[in-house]
């Protein structure tokens, strides 16, 4: 069995959202190679007498993004979503120059699981499906992401999770937008929740938060839609948790108006540092700012719909 493996030439400062689109188009998981961790390394009062000079002559400069897909995904059309970052008023994103080869999977899918261990974000630890809750204090949640985003070690979902447990989820009806792995809306139901709608566009994202939710012991509480922002229209909803890029988030802006009740609460982030002000500007006319949280580059916020 073979993988579609993605490579995009950019700038350290475009090479988290370079990886967000990777993910938006369907990639299994992201990585980063980035030419100024190498020469941060280097250069730090740690003893690097060993390290090998000729890493500082190297022609590669920037950072290169990896992205891994199905084979049968289309190379083209990841191609013009990268081409189309070009125009970025904000930040250099240098050549975005993609290239892809498809490669044999090697048990790669699994590789990853090595990886991701617990994390706890205050009350929540999120824990992956194969390992043992032992984090005493705080409640599990168990999380295998499979094909989705979502693992709790990315800063936009810990953002949000952070939010969610500044304000009363008991009771409530919560929708996830951008669901993934399901991470954020399972979360929501372990923190006293009494509903959560799940939206993705993405069916892999829908079937692994389904297989979640049904882990945890929330399927009967959750409704699945597989879906654009349209596919919401009909919802009426206490809370909305969104962890999308900000362009979507921008355009999500009039669908969570129509969808949240009078001093319903909305949570969004990954936002970067350069988009943060087109985010509050959209979200300005019909929601107030109750707090701005930060973790490395990326933002969230939480706002209240203004009566």
């Amino acid at each position: 069995m073979k993988y579609l493996k993605i490579s995009v030439h950019t700038t350290t400062e475009f090479s988290d959202i370079v990886a967000s689109v990777l993910m938006e188009h369907g990639s299994d998981g992201v990585s980063i190679k980035d030419h100024s961790d190498v020469l941060q390394l280097l250069k730090s009062p740690l003893n690097w007498d060993y390290a090998d000079e000729s890493i500082l002559k190297t022609e590669f400069h920037g950072a290169l993004v990896f992205g891994y897909f199905n084979e049968t995904a289309n190379a083209n059309k990841i191609r013009e979503a990268v081409s189309a970052l070009k125009n970025d008023p904000y930040f250099d994103t240098g050549s975005l120059e993609v290239l892809s080869s498809y490669e044999d999977s090697a048990d790669w899918e699994n590789v990853w699981k090595q990886f991701f261990k617990p994390i706890t974000v205050k009350k929540i630890t999120i824990v992956p499906a194969w390992l043992k809750h032992k984090q005493k204090n705080t409640v599990p949640v168990y999380i295998d992401p499979g094909l989705a985003f979502g693992t709790g070690s990315h800063e936009t979902t810990a953002l949000c999770i952070e939010l969610m447990q500044q304000i009363q989820l008991a009771g409530k009806h919560v929708a996830d937008i951008g669901c993934g792995s399901g991470i954020l809306g399972i979360s929501a139901l372990k923190l006293g929740a009494s509903r959560c709608t799940m939206l993705d566009i993405d069916p892999c994202a829908v079937r692994a938060s389904q297989e979640n939710a049904e882990f945890n012991g929330v399927f009967n509480l959750c409704t699945f839609i597989e879906g654009g922002f349209s596919k919401t229209e009909n919802l009426q909803l206490d809370v909305i948790v969104a962890n999308l890029t900000a362009d979507l988030l921008v355009e999500f802006c009039s669908y969570a108006e129509k969808m949240l009740h009078s001093g319903g609460v909305l949570i969004v982030s990954g936002i970067l540092d350069g988009y943060l002000p087109q985010v509050q500007k959209a979200f300005c006319a019909n929601f107030t700012t109750l707090k701005t949280q930060q973790r490395g580059d990326w933002h969230g916020l939480l706002l209240i719909k203004n009566g």
